[in-house]
């Protein structure tokens, strides 16, 4: 199973960091010890943040249960499997990677204080639109334990889920009407094979004062004498 990971800053990561470029260059500029032992724990911070979600998703492994067929717009349940080799006392979040979400809508999911072993999480979703909709990957994301960085792990998990049209019960009565006998004068005779291009049904003889543009002339060429339509 093919991984990527990505670190990023967060939204706090970010003003974090304009805090502490303020107390670095307050730090050179006065000397003042307080100053650079703050930067130091900011810098250690960042540096934590960044280490240990590296570490709890590299054991973590997750695989997705999906129907193979769905109905547009029904609430249905995606499972996934969730196995890790040691204790996950931190947070990690499973994003679906990428489908629109005009296409899917599903709703948050999590997992935390995990045990080593296995288990199964579960989040409820709808398919708005109908056909073959492609779930490529997985996204395992995890900002432990201050939330400065952002820890992005893309599982390649891939599977088609089949979206079919959204049933709706008939109008009452409507069977029983289209299945009644047509009256006689209603009916139309339909051709069971396939019929020839220059096969014109409404044929009649030539009579006198017809028009000559109505003459069919293939027709009359096979039969032997004019005929129009």
């Amino acid at each position: 199973m093919e991984r990527r990971s990505r670190l990023r800053l967060t939204r706090e990561g970010r003003f974090t960091l304009l805090v502490l470029i303020a107390f670095l260059v307050g730090a050179l500029n006065t000397g003042t010890n307080l100053l650079y032992l703050l930067a130091g724990l900011f810098c250690s911070a960042y540096a934590l943040n960044a280490v240990v979600p590296w570490r709890a998703l590299r054991g973590l492994h997750v695989v997705r249960q999906a129907p193979n067929e769905v109905t547009r717009g029904e609430a249905v349940t995606l499972r996934y499997q969730v196995s890790c080799k040691a204790p996950l006392p931190f947070a990690v979040r499973i994003d679906e990677d990428p489908v629109p979400a005009a296409r899917l809508r599903r709703e948050a999911v999590g997992v935390a204080g995990l045990e080593a072993g296995r288990c199964v999480v579960s989040a409820q979703a709808r398919f708005a639109h109908r056909g073959l909709v492609q779930l490529p990957g997985l996204r395992l994301v995890c900002r432990a334990p201050f939330g400065l960085l952002e820890r992005e792990v893309r599982v390649q998990a891939p599977a088609r889920v089949l979206v079919l049209p959204r049933r709706r019960p008939l109008r009452e009565g409507l069977l029983e009407s289209a299945l009644r006998p047509a009256p006689a004068a209603s009916r139309r005779w339909w051709p069971l094979a396939p019929e020839r291009r220059d096969a014109v049904r409404a044929l009649r003889d030539y009579a006198p004062g017809d028009d000559r543009r109505a003459v069919h002339w293939r027709a009359s060429a096979r039969r032997g004498d004019l005929v129009v339509r």
